[in-house]
């Protein structure tokens, strides 16, 4: 339930306030159907009328390029933090790039160029929105798509390359967010990245994930939304009521990756039933990485959304057609409907994840015989109301019953362990459900 995370539809620019309703099912539903299409799309339009996002294509005035890119995004985050009350911040934050590599000539990927070579170390800039909790401004909630976009040579910087769907797609989502929450008072702290450089190795994650790190952040769940906008893969199959989840757990199948997965898929198929989540038990497509990784890596819970079908012939193309093919990541590519599903899906998930504690820590279980001894230290949430210990067989994807509710920090159950893993989640006065904690395999 979103009561008190949702009694606002926002508008950058201005608040249409609402009454705030006793009922969380209608607070929730008037949330997320404040997340709108035609938003979606401008935001989507105005990336690919810069031409090439290539992170290589940066300067610091004109309509084309990633520098175009970033100055709108900035001007449109901006905007929706004027809504905010003050709370929401928004930076670009700079990076320096690694040299691009030379062009390859003719296709033959020989001869460097020389003028290549010689151009100088160029930076790029992720632009970030914070809008600080208020009760637990500390907890931290990422949610990220990438800005740049590329064409068949990842280092191409003067060709045209849309990227519609890759990224613009995700990178709409994010912004979306940003406008829907600016002015919603939630207890954790939420930030909306617009990230750089993915393309050429996720160089705009990885520097803001080390920078959290560096800090010392409290980051409880990070999510990318990378190609989340297509229905229809090369191989003809459409599920646009699906989106994939992606979760890694190492080791075992609990670490807090793989909970933070668990909790999305709650949250979906109780909020937006209108798009299944479909687990992957993964941290990313065979061979392939996205911007989750370096939170992952740095042992941050972190997934990535992503459409369930892909067309690889609209992903990291040259704008042509060949033998009655077209290739390129246009906007024809993108279905505006899915990728609103898509939006809501991240506001169901980080909306319920913002109200609610944070979990238990330490998780310890002990089996011996017909009993079962779990203990657990408290959540650092303030406004709590006990804990549950729920459990599922350990051949089951996810959590299959409640099995205790109270509010002490360890539990006894006459039961057998052998067939079960068990977790902990905690519960606040309002009702909110912290993610599961589990003790690692």
């Amino acid at each position: 339930m979103l009561l008190r995370a949702l009694p606002w539809l926002v508008l950058c620019g201005g608040v249409v306030a609402q009454e705030p309703s006793a009922d969380p099912a209608s607070a929730l539903r008037r949330g997320l159907a404040s997340i709108s299409e035609t938003e979606l799309r401008a935001t989507v339009e105005a990336l690919v009328v810069c031409g090439t996002r290539n992170t290589y294509s940066e300067a610091e005035e004109g309509p084309r390029g990633v520098g175009a890119a970033r100055r709108w995004l900035r001007a449109k985050l901006e905007a929706c933090a004027a809504t905010s009350g003050g709370r929401m911040q928004v930076e670009e934050q700079w990076l320096e790039l690694a040299r691009p590599r030379a062009r390859r000539r003719g296709g033959d990927g020989g001869g460097a160029d020389a003028s290549s070579r010689e151009m100088p170390a160029p930076r790029g800039a992720n632009v970030i929105a914070t809008l600080r909790g208020t009760r637990e401004p500390e907890r931290l909630y990422v949610v990220g798509g990438h800005y740049d976009s590329r064409a068949s040579d990842t280092y191409d910087a003067t060709s045209d390359a849309p990227g519609a769907n890759d990224d613009a797609s995700g990178t709409a989502v994010v912004v979306e967010l940003a406008r829907v929450l600016a002015a919603v008072p939630l207890d954790a702290t939420i930030v909306f990245a617009c990230y750089t450089g993915e393309e050429q190795g996720l160089l705009g994650s990885i520097h803001h994930a080390q920078l959290l790190s560096e800090q010392k952040a409290q980051v409880a769940g990070m999510i990318t939304n990378d190609i989340v906008g297509n229905t229809r893969g090369d191989d003809g199959q459409s599920e646009p009521g699906v989106l994939r989840v992606f979760s890694r757990s190492t080791p075992g199948s609990d670490a807090p990756s793989r909970q933070w997965a668990r909790f999305a898929a709650e949250s979906m198929r109780a909020h937006v039933p209108e798009l299944a989540p479909r687990l992957v038990f993964r941290l990313d497509r065979l061979g392939r990485g996205g911007d989750h990784r370096p939170f992952d890596e740095r042992g941050y819970p972190a997934l990535r959304f992503s459409e369930p079908h892909e067309a690889y012939t609209r992903q990291h193309q040259d704008l042509r057609e060949e033998g009655g093919v077209r290739y390129g990541d246009v906007l024809e590519g993108v279905d505006f409907a899915y990728l609103q599903r898509v939006a809501r899906a991240n506001l169901a998930t980080l909306g319920v994840a913002a109200l609610a504690p944070a979990p238990p820590r330490d998780v310890r279980v002990r089996g011996s015989g017909l009993l079962v001894d779990l203990r657990w230290e408290a959540s650092l949430s303030g406004d709590l109301a006990g804990y549950e210990v729920v459990r599922r067989a350990t051949s089951a994807p996810e959590w299959e019953e409640t099995v205790w509710r109270g509010a002490g920090t360890r539990v006894e159950l006459p039961q057998s362990a052998d067939d079960f893993v068990y977790g902990v989640r905690a519960i606040d006065r309002d009702g909110w459900k912290s993610p599961v904690a589990a003790p690692r395999d």
